[in-house]
């Protein structure tokens, strides 16, 4: 019987001799439990042992001119041992490593001086691969490997094959010892043409942000209501979208579009990537970069490729500086603002633009990056006390950032529950807590922003805390989306009935998207289709909230149009005047008309019509409103000789 041992997901077996004398044998490995079982068959092939042919490989020839042979090495001079790791591995077959020692410098000869045929790559279910380096950075070696594409997940294994030694300065050498040993976990693969698609939704992505964001600037001065419609398709599909950060494979490319999604949410409008860390690397110890990393793959496909809230935040910490000094500017305006008309103006202008609408907007919108990086920052081990500025900076930031999400959700809460949500005054400073909701329905639909929050904050906890158990993972999730169904189902918060019904059919689909995933566990034979599957779930549930937020912002579009042409229509009409308190040719003193020039139109009258006619209108020292609203203040002779409109 043959001796095994399982190790990290390999299988490692201990064959006798009669049976390693011979190429192919199948085992038989059961598993069970009190409840069920389950056996394995797996094909084993022995290979005869390889000889080291290292002397005749003329690819060993090509080596780096720091490189040096054992024997030209006094043992008593200074070596560096060094080591390698896996740091990941790419749905495109990139794998990286690193090399890492107690001497940086050590780890970065070597790590130049590493070649193709120096290491031996291969996954546990197959023989060796073919591999390229494509580029050394540091003590990292990016090496490219040659798939045929994975239908199931594997582990990459990394032997080196011989001693590795390279020059550091005169006297002192780093080496890498042979049969050093490393592996990491094979994403499931994806396609060149797979590949070409997600390259494309990326780019895509990327443009349709910037273009979201500018005619943002401008649409949320004249049209409010389409970027409200715009903001409730990004708010509504989150929680969908976020489910690519469960940490299971899933074939095809169904993550790589939830991520791209998820990234245009998070609206990283200013390409922090491109120049934001060469910034942050300053603020950090060389080890805690080379150490610096996504905690998983599934983390940094969705945009969190770092431990450190600087790099995970983007154009989120950008946003965040700006309304700081905004913020401070209108605190530092106000002594200023009683004696300088302009300074007041501004003063109002960015109070109107920030305080409360703009700034409850911005983190209603950026909850979930300001709390999923704040927890992975925390939940990562850290010594803070002798870190570097920047990992200090990160860790305030971290407690500061939950500290505040906290306090915001208790302030929208007592807002809601204390304040008069029909006022105008409400509207205008907190409308973002009740946009597209009927607060005054039911108990639920008043806080129904409140209970928005709160699931986003358990999804973030089940995402980052239990990001090594996707089990647990699948059943917070499944639970928390099931609960949030029934809300929704129960409270209807939404105004309009369109509203409700994208609403609960949102729910349902990442209800579906969770009764679909944990197939990718058992059915191994069928996870092309299961992929195919959750796309589908996917591409539907965008499309239809796609078309109805351009259903809705044709609607509103229609709507002013037709207004428009309704007050240009009566704009054509004729008022004509007849004073009956007091006779303008009988007033000799200037004051009585500027006292006259204060009075308002009384209408007795104003019926619509088709066509230019006379309106009679009285002429009163009283206000009267029009159909809800005041009638333009006129001079006397304006109103007597140059009427030009009638005002509804």
């Amino acid at each position: 019987m043959p001796l095994f041992q399982l190790i990290l997901g390999a299988l490692y077996l201990l064959l006798p001799i009669h049976l390693a004398s011979s190429l192919s044998h199948i085992i038989r490995i059961t598993l069970s439990d009190q409840s069920q079982s389950r056996t394995y068959t797996l094909p084993v092939t022995v290979l005869p042992a390889q000889q080291n042919s290292d002397n005749n490989n003329p690819s060993n020839q090509i080596r780096n001119d720091t490189q040096e042979t054992d024997e030209n090495i006094d043992i008593h001079e200074n070596l560096v041992k060094c080591i390698i790791k896996a740091v990941k591995v790419t749905q495109t077959g990139v794998l990286t490593l690193q090399v890492t020692s107690l001497n940086r410098k050590a780890s970065e000869s070597l790590a130049n001086a590493l070649n193709e045929s120096d290491i031996q790559v291969s996954l546990s279910s197959s023989y060796q691969i073919k591999v390229k380096i494509t580029e050394v950075d540091g003590v990292k070696v990016t090496v490219q490997m040659e798939l045929q594409g994975s239908d199931s997940q594997d582990i990459v294994e990394v032997r080196v094959v011989r001693n590795v030694t390279a020059k550091v300065k005169e006297g002192s050498y780093a080496r890498l010892q042979k049969g050093s040993f490393t592996m990491t976990q094979l994403p499931l693969q994806i396609t060149k043409s797979q590949e070409q698609t997600v390259v494309m939704i990326q780019q895509t992505s990327n443009a349709v942000s910037i273009t979201f964001f500018t005619f943002g600037l401008i649409f949320s001065l004249l049209l409010q209501i389409i970027m409200n419609q715009i903001w409730g398709l990004l708010n509504d599909l989150s929680f969908l979208v976020s489910l690519s950060m469960v940490s299971l494979s899933i074939p095809g490319i169904a993550q790589p579009i939830q991520s791209a999604i998820l990234q245009f949410i998070y609206l990283d409008i200013f390409m922090t990537d491109k120049w934001l860390p060469s910034i942050a690397d300053r603020y950090l110890t060389q080890e805690e970069l080379d150490e610096d990393g996504a905690v998983n793959g599934y983390f940094e496909g969705s945009g969190f490729g770092s431990r450190y809230m600087q790099y995970n935040l983007g154009s989120t910490l950008i946003f965040m500086g700006i309304y700081a000094g905004l913020l401070v500017a209108i605190g530092v305006m106000q002594p200023f603002a009683k004696r300088y008309q302009r300074v007041q103006k501004v003063s109002d202008r960015l109070k109107e633009r920030l305080m409360w609408s703009g700034t409850i907007r911005f983190i209603i919108q950026q909850y979930q990056p300001l709390l999923i990086s704040s927890l992975l920052h925390l939940s990562s081990p850290t010594d803070h006390q002798n870190a570097s500025t920047g990992v200090k900076f990160s860790y305030n930031l971290a407690i500061s950032t939950i500290a505040l999400l906290g306090l915001c959700l208790l302030a929208f809460t007592f807002i809601l529950q204390r304040s008069d949500v029909t006022t105008n005054d409400f509207l205008q400073k907190y409308s973002p807590l009740t946009d597209c909701l009927n607060p005054t329905s039911n108990i639920l639909a008043l806080n129904w922003i409140t209970i928005t929050l709160i699931k986003w904050s358990l999804m973030s906890l089940s995402l980052t805390l239990l990001r090594d158990y996707p089990a647990q993972q699948l059943q917070c999730l499944s639970l928390l989306s099931l609960l949030s169904l029934a809300l929704q189902t129960h409270a209807k918060p939404q105004l309009h009935p369109t509203e409700q019904s994208i609403s609960l059919f949102n729910e349902l689909m990442a209800c579906l998207y969770l009764c679909i995933m944990p197939s990718l566990m058992f059915e191994h034979e069928k996870q092309e289709q299961i992929g195919i599957a959750l796309l589908s779930v996917i591409v539907m549930t965008f499309g239809v909230n796609l078309g109805k937020v351009v259903y809705c912002v044709v609607r509103e579009v229609y709507k002013r149009v037709r207004l428009s042409r309704k007050l240009r229509k009566q704009s054509q009409n004729v008022v004509k005047m007849q004073p009956i308190e007091n006779d303008v040719s009988s007033v000799t003193d200037v004051s009585q008309c500027n006292d006259l020039s204060n009075d308002i139109l009384e209408v007795e009258e104003v019926k619509e019509i088709e066509a230019p006619t006379q309106v009679s209108v009285e002429y009163g020292r009283k206000a009267s409103v029009v159909k809800g609203q005041p009638f333009v203040r006129q001079t006397i002779e304006q109103q007597l000789f140059q009427v030009r409109e009638v005002v509804y």
